[in-house]
């Protein structure tokens, strides 16, 4: 035999097993598949036979699987009774908040009652200072001292703001100014200048082109007005703080004698204890609003806690063995359980004799 022959006859043989090693791979593929779809579809069934015997979280349904599942009882009571339990805790909330309401609601109409009665006295007796301090003539005199004092402190503030603006607007034009600001940086003009001779005779020139002795004062008015001004109000602030205290003091003299101060102070604190009497009713109603939609929740009959017990109830249909489904079905009135467990039995033996093929094409793809 020669050696292309023998080359020939290994790269057939290659092929073959390179072509039955790819049918091997695609029945095991194929055997798989249709293992995982027979596993879904028995996970489905047991999925609707719990849905059959559980069909929701009531006392009866319980009570029938007290009856027929006797050992998934116990699981499926406790969860039913902790439904019950949050059931009741969230009406026992319900209740106390109602009892808590009553009670600030009581307390919200007798400190408001107290609070209006306070704002119409403080209202008489502020009528009464008021026609005191009219006829008061130290405090009218202070009083108009304070008004003058107020409108010249206002008048200058005025002027205070229009000078600061100005002086933002404009002195940048001037320092932008290459001839004035040489002027400026050398001092010309005042004792500071040291140009003579030549550099003198020059800087003079430069400042006749630029009117540097008008535009040296404009610049001097809009750079230290406003730095004046704020001196003044400073000034003036003081006196009418002095005048104002004053003024205050004689106010608070007529109000303590005829007990005003006392009222407002107590006004002020209604005020307050209304304010979070109102604030604890928000949180009231907050609470309320949360326990209202818990217990919606919970009138669910296929909440969270009938899908627990759902989950527990499968786990335990998909333990038991085919007898007992059957026995099981056959205690009920219905038929669909019947069928259900019956398509369980089919598929269970079909896995069953499909469990060999697999291991011989698995076997034989690891070959």
């Amino acid at each position: 035999m020669h050696g292309r022959e023998v080359y020939d006859r290994i790269r057939d043989t290659a092929r073959d097993v390179r072509r039955q090693l790819r049918q091997a791979r695609a029945e095991l593929r194929d055997a798989e598949k249709a293992v995982s779809s027979l596993m879904a579809e028995r996970k489905t069934a047991y999925g609707r036979l719990t849905e059959i015997y559980l069909p929701d979280l009531g006392g009866e349904t319980v009570e029938r699987i007290r009856q027929r599942l006797p050992a998934l009882h116990g699981e499926v009571a406790a969860i039913f009774e902790a439904k019950k339990d949050k059931q009741e805790q969230i009406a026992l909330s319900l209740v106390a908040n109602e009892g808590t309401r009553k009670e600030l609601d009581e307390k919200l109409g007798s400190v408001t009652t107290e609070l209006e009665k306070k704002v119409e006295e403080r209202e008489r007796l502020q009528a009464v200072v008021d026609e005191e301090l009219a006829e008061n003539a130290r405090y009218q005199e202070a009083l108009r001292a304070s008004q003058v004092a107020g409108e010249r402190l206002q008048q200058l503030a005025s002027r205070l703001e229009t000078a600061i603006a100005d002086r933002d607007e404009k002195i940048p034009a001037y320092e932008d100014n290459r001839l004035f600001k040489y002027l400026l940086d050398r001092r010309y003009g005042t004792r500071a200048d040291r140009g003579g001779g030549l550099t003198g005779r020059l800087d003079s020139w430069v400042a006749g082109l630029v009117d540097y002795r008008e535009q040296k004062y404009n610049y001097d008015h809009l750079r230290l007005v406003p730095d004046l001004l704020e001196k003044e109000v400073a000034k003036l602030t003081e006196g009418f703080e002095k005048k104002a205290a004053a003024l205050k003091e004689i106010e608070n003299e007529s109000a303590e004698r005829h007990g005003l101060d006392g009222v407002i102070r107590e006004g002020e604190r209604l005020y307050e204890e209304r304010t979070e009497l109102l604030s604890q009713l928000a949180t009231l109603d907050a609470s309320d609003a949360d326990l209202m939609q818990r217990r919606q929740a919970l009138a669910n009959d296929r909440d969270a806690h009938y899908h627990e017990a759902l989950r527990e109830c499968q786990e335990y249909l998909e333990e038991a063995d085919l007898e007992r489904l059957r026995s099981l079905a056959r205690s009920t009135e219905t038929t669909s359980d019947d069928g259900l467990t019956a398509r369980i039995g089919e598929i269970e033996s079909t896995l069953d004799r499909a469990q060999p093929e697999l291991r011989r094409l698995r076997e034989r793809e690891d070959d």
